[in-house]
């Protein structure tokens, strides 16, 4: 039975290594609609609890570094404020944070992580993201230390597991 198991899980890993667009069935009280408008790429973001809006970034490592827990994550506005890298995603791991770029690509309507030159997931939104990365482990890439440590970088995975709300921040940093 657990060969069995290992079989399908080896399966289902590489099905989703292979799958680069990434898309969830609507949820309750979602519009069934099959095209999203793109237009602001921030959109909708206002209802989702981890995202905490116009924060810099000291002050989301210091609420992240302040709760202490791995997985610990909040989506936070890019200071570069562009459409392209509207947003960050920063997390914590390993007593680190690591702030994420996500970026939004105009030509496709999609959304990808980091530079996108490790991975070609992309998703239809930033909840997507998260839903994706709820389940299955984010590779945290050191942007401080040169390639050569590329294999500790593959050792580092963590799944998003505890959000850090607007209403967290301000608690947190009274």
């Amino acid at each position: 039975m657990d060969s069995y198991c290992e079989s399908e899980k080896s399966s289902f890993d590489s099905h989703v290594r292979k799958q680069q667009h990434h898309e969830w069935p609507p949820a309750k009280g979602e519009s069934d609609g099959s095209f999203t408008n793109h237009s602001k790429p921030a959109q909708g973001l206002a209802d989702q609890n981890w995202y905490v809006g116009a924060v810099s970034r000291v002050d989301a490592e210091h609420a992240l570094h302040l709760v202490n827990r791995e997985g610990a994550f909040l989506v936070r506005d890019c200071s570069k404020n562009t459409t392209y890298e509207p947003l960050v995603l920063a997390v914590f791991y390993d007593k680190r944070v690591f702030n994420i770029q996500i970026r939004f690509s105009d030509d496709i309507s999609k959304y990808t992580l980091g530079t996108g030159l490790r991975t070609n997931d992309r998703f239809d939104s930033v909840t997507d993201i998260i839903k994706f990365h709820s389940i299955f482990p984010i590779v945290l890439i050191d942007g401080r230390k040169s390639s050569s440590a590329a294999a500790a970088n593959q050792r580092r995975q963590c799944v998003l597991m505890y959000p850090i709300t607007k209403q967290d921040l301000t608690e947190l940093l009274k």
